[in-house]
């Protein structure tokens, strides 16, 4: 399945860290809001894992989520549940939407005027070597226009590799942030939410297990 539950207690960790910093500060940088996004990202589907009909002892333990764990993990979520319903109205004001535009702005930027570039090479050259086809290669200056002609050739090759590899960046950062330029903490709230209550159905006397020492 790719999940572990011990991840799973450390991103938490991480999520309450960041949450309780943007209500001090106000804010956060794009790379820790990233982090907030890609938990999202990365957690979205663990309802899968947590609501099957039947989630054996075994099942669980393969998962890494053993009562400690499974203590650690409801307590951090029901911090998070509860610091979100005492500051709704300040952390629905988190936004990464302009973030993400920042972010993309100059990669945008690269590539247009990278391919802007490569189409202004790319014309020149064929300019050039349409002249060079029509003239005599007898001329005096057939030569050295046919050099020229090979240089503009190479400095178009280049030109479009630049621009190639400016928009393969794009692409990739525009992955990154597929699907999520929307993000709002509202949508770790629910998602934390299920955690919180599959782990009260796994472990309905949760309240009762004590902490080992480290977890």
């Amino acid at each position: 399945m790719g999940f572990n539950a011990n991840n799973l207690l450390a991103d938490l960790h991480t999520v309450n860290k960041l949450a309780t910093k943007y209500l001090k500060n106000g804010n956060l940088s794009f790379e820790e809001k990233l982090r907030l996004m890609y938990f999202f990202k990365d957690y979205g589907d663990i309802g899968s894992i947590f609501t099957q009909e039947e989630v054996s002892l075994s099942d669980l333990y393969d998962l890494s989520i053993t009562p400690e764990v499974a203590k650690g993990i409801y307590e951090e979520t029901q911090m998070f549940l509860n610091l979100y319903k005492n500051n709704r109205k300040c952390l629905d004001e988190f936004e990464v939407k302009s973030d993400c535009d920042n972010y993309l702005a100059p990669l945008i930027l690269k590539w247009e005027k990278s391919d802007e570039h490569s189409q202004k090479v790319y014309h020149d050259y064929l300019t050039l070597d349409h002249r060079l086809d029509n003239m005599d290669e007898r001329d005096p200056d057939y030569e050295e226009l046919k050099k020229e002609c090979y240089e503009l050739y190479d400095k178009q090759k280049e030109a479009s590799m630049i621009a190639r590899n400016a928009r393969m960046d794009l692409e990739r950062a525009r992955r990154k942030l597929y699907g999520l330029d929307n993000f709002n903490l509202k949508w770790l709230f629910l998602l934390e939410r299920q955690i919180y209550e599959a782990i009260m159905v796994i472990f309905p006397n949760i309240e009762e297990i004590k902490m080992e020492e480290g977890v």
